[in-house]
């Protein structure tokens, strides 16, 4: 398939996960930690957020969202359960993305990672950040908290524009 410029996403499912949720836009704010000023990625409490920069459905480049699986905000509970098993995705696991003009995009998910958030060094969230960034093909990249109802951990999934429905 060939990318094309396209709508802000709207809804995620992945239907083999359970996973069926509204998107929303998010931005990032400034907030003090201990090592000092630094920003941090908005995460919605009722919604999967689309972090602002990153492409939308069905053009070259990464759509990077996001979302909680902790209670009060459980929208990715489903997709923390990947982070359990040593196994690879199951093949056929797919992300159905709809776009504001109502285009469903399909995205094969092929490949996850966990990497540690507390006492994470400054090379290990160079490490986190570096999923979040433009890639010349056109992929999905989904990130949520783990285990669930944690967030010692980043679990990051992603795979392939593979087509529309």
């Amino acid at each position: 398939m060939s990318p094309t410029e396209g709508e802000p996403p709207v809804h995620i499912a992945i239907p083999s996960l359970q996973v069926d949720v509204e998107v929303k836009p998010i931005g990032w704010e400034i907030v003090t930690t201990a090592r000092g000023r630094t920003t941090e990625w908005q995460v919605l409490p009722d919604a999967a957020g689309h972090h602002l920069g990153s492409a939308n459905p069905g053009e070259k480049g990464n759509v990077v969202i996001s979302g909680h699986n902790t209670p009060g905000g459980n929208v990715f509970e489903g997709l923390a359960v990947l982070g359990y098993s040593e196994e690879p995705i199951p093949t056929g696991t797919r992300a159905y993305v709809t776009a504001a003009d109502g285009q469903v995009y399909v995205y094969e998910l092929q490949e996850k990672v966990l990497l540690p958030v507390l006492g994470a060094s400054p090379e290990e969230q160079r490490g986190y950040l570096s999923y979040t960034q433009p890639t010349e093909e056109a992929r999905l990249t989904l990130i949520t908290c783990w285990p669930l109802g944690d967030t010692s951990y980043r679990l990051i999934v992603w795979g392939p524009l593979i087509g529309t429905q």
